[in-house]
């Protein structure tokens, strides 16, 4: 074994197998390095961009309320009754 000649050559399976792995993982992950912003999310919007923009994210936020609510009710029907008799007590 020559310590200072031209390096021998190492072959192991487990290499091997870790070199074709590393290379596929590379190969999927394409990602953009930064997400621009919508216009109502930048520096210094419109404001009828942004108003837009909150309408969008709140509509959103209130869909998902209404869809985790439906779930709740009809897992327990009777917190959808206690809730009912709440509102109506407090119209009287």
């Amino acid at each position: 074994m020559d310590l200072w000649g031209a390096p021998a050559e190492v072959k192991s399976v487990k290499f091997d197998q870790y070199k074709r792995t590393q290379s596929q993982r590379r190969d999927h992950a394409v990602v953009k390095q930064v997400i621009l912003p919508v216009g109502g999310q930048s520096y210094n919007p419109s404001n009828q961009a942004h108003k837009s923009l909150l309408n969008q994210v709140a509509d959103k936020e209130q869909q998902i309320v209404e869809k985790d609510l439906k779930d709740v009710l009809q897992r327990r029907p009777l917190i959808g009754e206690k809730v009912n008799n709440e509102e109506s007590d407090d119209d009287k």
